[in-house]
């Protein structure tokens, strides 16, 4: 049994709050991480190792939508 487990999927670790992530969470986190009012300067850390596209709503949706169903 996990102590720190307050309902399914959610849980407090560190004081920190835990969720996993939900259908209705994808819209907020894509806005936050590559939509028009995001802060793409995180990206410029990843050169030259990494080269991620930024992704449209409809690719980051269909591409996180197979990791939580």
């Amino acid at each position: 049994m996990n102590d720190n487990l307050i309902e399914e999927g959610v849980e407090i670790r560190n004081g920190l709050i835990i969720k996993s992530i939900q259908k209705e969470d994808i819209l907020e986190l894509w806005q936050i991480s590559y939509g028009p009012k995001s802060d793409l300067h995180w990206m410029s850390f990843n050169a030259p190792y990494f080269e991620e596209p930024i992704l449209s709503w409809e690719e980051f949706s269909r591409k996180i939508s197979l990791k939580i169903n």
